[in-house]
């Protein structure tokens, strides 16, 4: 029940929260630069500057605990650029930029409330916590669904079966350290 009432009402609270960044990155970002750059440079740019943002925290703060820096630096980077492609994406084919603020949220909130919390602390957990929320994101790009504005591959149903097992793979690496 407590899952339950995390996943609902923390949504609220966390798409507040996530809202202040989305505006800045999909409000205004990603839409002057589609403008100026093809849907490609337009993601990428997004992606670093977004990834850029957090690393005072993650270097000073105690947002990235448990990883050496440069480890979480690589990794967070790496997440952040290749999810820069589906936050653009659907930003440019919404229209809006809700969707970008309900995806950041979800992301927040299922990652930092209910996963880390129900994942047991071993001696590497954050280390492969890291990189495997780097390694699902990353896995997104070889969907033809995410690698251009159009979506006119989407489809390809091979497309999705690969995407679809580099998903379900994250999963089950993600089940295999929980309750150790």
């Amino acid at each position: 029940m407590g899952i339950f009432l995390t996943g609902t009402y923390g949504l609220i609270r966390s798409v507040s929260s996530a809202l202040g960044e989305e505006i800045g990155w999909r409000g205004f970002l990603v839409p002057e630069l589609s403008k100026a750059t093809s849907f490609t440079l337009t993601s990428l740019i997004s992606g670093i500057v977004w990834s850029l943002w957090h690393y005072p925290i993650l270097i000073y703060g105690d947002y990235n605990a448990g990883t050496p820096t440069w480890y979480g630096l690589t990794c967070f980077t790496v997440m952040v650029v290749s999810g820069s492609f589906i936050f653009a994406w659907l930003r440019l084919k919404s229209g809006s930029l809700w969707t970008g603020a309900i995806l950041h949220a979800s992301h927040n909130l299922y990652i930092q409330a209910i996963f880390t919390p129900l994942t047991r602390i071993t001696g590497k957990t954050a280390c492969i916590l890291t990189s495997l929320a780097a390694s699902c994101r990353l896995s997104s790009l070889f969907s033809p669904c995410t690698s251009g504005a159009s979506g006119a591959n989407c489809r390809c149903s091979s497309a999705r079966r690969r995407l679809t097992a580099a998903n379900g793979f994250c999963w089950l690496a993600f089940r295999a350290h929980f309750n150790r």
